[in-house]
């Protein structure tokens, strides 16, 4: 790489990081976060930006997302996956109505899985596997991961005495699901397009 293309990479990267989300789950002990989505009808537009986090969402409203400058419509009941560190933007044809599940891969560590890179759950930390873009009601598994998803929001809201062990619980069930059903796909290594940019 000559000097050139390393300085127009960094400038680049310093341009992204302005898109950084900033939220709650900055300063919780746990990168972690779930929520119910609901925008009224002047609000269909989600902004550009990016996340350190996997972000899962079931979409009730039909319209499309963009992630790093490829446009993904979705229809109502869909589920959405953004892979973690991507720019992404999303609009709705009417008022958002969604559940998301917002958190760090890290999360899926644990002595099982601990110094053996060939197993899933490290190449999904490791960003070697991919989640869809895209999962929709006709694709194996999409009804079982609906519910880990739904069942998910639901205990962050209710926050009954010891969730955060069903809710650990229900990320592996929810990630290992994508894997049964063959949903997670290499992840391919690509210099930013014209289009990112």
């Amino acid at each position: 790489m000559t000097y050139h293309e390393k300085k127009e990479r960094e400038t680049i990267m310093e341009m992204r990081y302005q898109y950084q989300e900033h939220s709650e789950r900055d300063f919780l002990p746990i990168p972690f976060s779930a929520y119910r989505l609901t925008t009224f009808s002047n609000q269909q537009h989600i902004p550009l930006h990016w996340h350190r986090e996997l972000e899962l969402t079931y979409i009730e409203t039909p319209g499309w997302i963009e992630i790093e400058g490829e446009c993904f419509p979705h229809q109502a009941g869909d589920i959405i996956c953004v892979n973690k560190g991507l720019l992404h933007h999303s609009y709705t044809e009417e008022k958002k109505e969604a559940y998301l599940l917002v958190f760090d891969l890290d999360l899926l560590s644990s002595p099982f899985t601990q110094n053996n890179d060939s197993l899933f759950p490290n190449q999904l930390i490791e960003g070697k596997l991919l989640f869809p873009e895209i999962v929709s009601p006709a694709q194996r598994g999409y009804g079982e991961i609906k519910d880990l998803l739904l069942r998910g929001v639901s205990l962050w809201e209710k926050h009954p005495s010891g969730w955060e062990v069903s809710m650990q619980s229900i990320l592996l069930e929810l990630v290992y699901c994508f894997y049964v059903n063959g949903l997670l796909r290499s992840h391919v290594e690509r210099l930013d397009t014209p289009k990112t940019e």
